[in-house]
């Protein structure tokens, strides 16, 4: 691999824990990581078996677990965290506004369409940033059972096969009846 393609790339959905493992990792110097960590080119340069999964619920669960085991997937020295890396990045939150921060994120898909990947890491790490865009969810929605039957039924064959991808029994980890 190049050395200058990073030799790590974490993949999942929003507020599942990707900018406190990429905020943990860019301090370790056996790993290239990016500035920002959004950059969309993983079909480009990877292939299925450079992938390793770690769930979220890991994450939750056992920072350091979770990093450990990471860490050891890619062959690396392990970092001990310290209290404050272990304490959750980005809470789940919503926009103050919709429209700044739409324009927000129209600006840092400019941004990484025209290579300035630093800029988009030191705003997105800004509290100050965070603090203006976002206000944080203070009550977790719990969706009616009814919608929660139905979306499993919609994702069932989906996760059917990232079950048989990954080797993992997803739906036993996360308590979905059989």
């Amino acid at each position: 691999m190049s050395p200058t393609l990073p030799n790590f790339v974490y993949i999942g959905p929003s507020k599942a824990g990707s900018t406190w493992l990429h905020e943990v990792l860019i301090t370790q110097p056996q790993v290239f990581m990016t500035r920002a960590k959004d950059l969309y080119f993983f079909d480009r340069y990877f292939d299925k078996a450079q992938i390793h999964v770690g769930l979220f619920d890991d994450l939750v669960e056992s920072p350091q677990q979770f990093l450990d085991d990471t860490v050891d997937w890619l062959g690396v020295d392990r970092l001990p965290l310290e209290a404050h890396q272990r304490a959750a990045r980005l809470r789940a939150s919503r926009a103050r506004s919709k429209r700044p921060a739409a324009v927000v994120k129209h600006g840092a898909n400019w941004a990484r369409r025209h290579r300035s990947v630093a800029l988009i890491g030191r705003v997105k790490r800004s509290a100050w940033v965070q603090n203006v865009l976002y206000k944080p969810l203070r009550d977790r929605p719990v969706p009616a059972h009814e919608d929660v039957d139905y979306i499993r039924a919609r994702v069932l064959p989906e996760i059917e096969q990232l079950e048989a991808m990954v080797g993992m029994d997803l739906r036993a980890r996360w308590g979905w009846p059989r």
